[in-house]
C-alpha cells in the first residue's frame, strides 16, 4: 500500500511540472494502466522533448500507441525561408510579402530547428539579392555550404520562364547544398541543374524532392516553411496544405 501511494505521489509531482497539453494525455495513461508503467513512459517522453523540443502531444500519442522509441533525428533539412525582402512591387500578387509573413535576419538565424542528426544535409533556397544572408543562416544553423542546385523554370507548356527582377528577369532559383558532419551522396551522377515547371508562388516542384530523396534515401526528411505536404516527409509551416504523413 505504501509503495502504491509513493508511486502515485511521484506521478503527481511529474504531472505538476508538465505543460498543460501533456497533462491531458498523461493523466489518461495513468488511468489506463499501472501507475509505474505510465510514469516510466512519462520520464522517457520528457527526456525526448527536452532533447528536441518537438510536438509534445504528437509524442505522447506515439507512446500511448505503443511506440516507445524517441523520434529519429532528421538527416535532411529543406528550407525555403521567408527572406525579408525590401521590395514594394505594385499589384495584389507581386512580392513575397503579399503571399506570406516575412522574418528578419536575426529571427531566421535564431530559428529553432527540430532534432537534427550530427551527420546531416541542409538544402537551403536563397534569393539572388540576399546571397550573403543565406550563407549566414546556413552557418548559424551549423552547416557548411558545399555546392548548389539550380532549378531552371519552364512554363506548363515547356516554354522558358519569364519572371520578375529589378535588373534581370529571373528564370531560375538556387538552392544551397550544405552539410554537417560526415555525409556522402548515394549517387554521383546528379547534375547541378534540373528543369521543371513553375507552380504557385514559392512552391518547389516534385522534381526537386525526388533529387533529394535519391541523394539521401531513407531520410528522415524535414521541410521547414513548407507550402504543402509530401508523403514520407515532416512538412512544417503556416502555409503547408493537405494531409501529411
Amino acid at each position: 500500500m505504501r509503495r502504491e501511494v509513493a508511486r502515485n505521489t511521484q506521478g503527481q509531482a511529474l504531472e505538476s511540472n508538465m505543460p498543460s497539453k501533456l497533462k491531458r494525455h498523461t493523466l489518461e495513461e495513468i488511468k489506463e494502466g499501472p501507475a509505474l508503467h505510465a510514469m516510466e513512459k512519462i520520464k522517457r517522453l520528457r527526456a525526448s522533448i527536452g532533447r528536441h523540443g518537438g510536438d509534445s502531444v504528437r509524442d505522447v500519442r506515439a507512446l500511448r500507441d505503443g511506440d516507445d522509441e524517441a523520434p529519429r533525428p532528421a538527416k535532411v533539412l529543406v528550407a525555403d525561408p521567408p527572406w525579408p525582402f525590401r521590395d514594394r512591387l505594385p499589384g495584389p500578387g507581386r512580392g513575397a510579402v503579399k503571399h506570406y509573413n516575412l522574418l528578419d535576419m536575426e529571427a531566421l538565424k535564431a530559428f529553432s530547428l527540430p532534432l537534427v542528426a550530427s551527420d546531416a544535409w541542409l538544402f537551403l533556397w536563397r534569393v539572388a539579392s540576399m546571397q550573403r544572408e543565406a550563407l549566414d543562416v546556413a552557418e548559424a544553423w551549423g552547416f557548411t555550404p558545399k555546392t548548389e542546385l539550380v532549378w531552371k523554370k519552364i512554363t506548363k507548356t515547356g516554354k522558358r520562364w519569364f519572371g520578375m527582377g529589378h535588373y534581370l528577369r529571373a528564370e531560375h532559383e538556387v538552392c544551397l547544398v550544405c552539410v554537417r558532419g560526415q555525409v556522402k551522396p548515394a549517387l554521383r551522377n546528379v547534375r547541378t541543374m534540373f528543369e521543371a515547371p513553375a507552380g504557385r508562388h514559392s512552391a518547389k516542384p516534385d522534381a526537386f524532392y525526388e533529387i533529394v530523396e535519391k541523394l539521401v534515401p531513407g531520410g528522415p526528411y524535414v521541410e521547414l516553411f513548407a507550402r504543402r505536404q509530401r508523403p514520407g516527409w515532416a512538412c512544417l509551416g503556416d502555409e503547408a496544405q493537405g494531409e501529411g504523413t
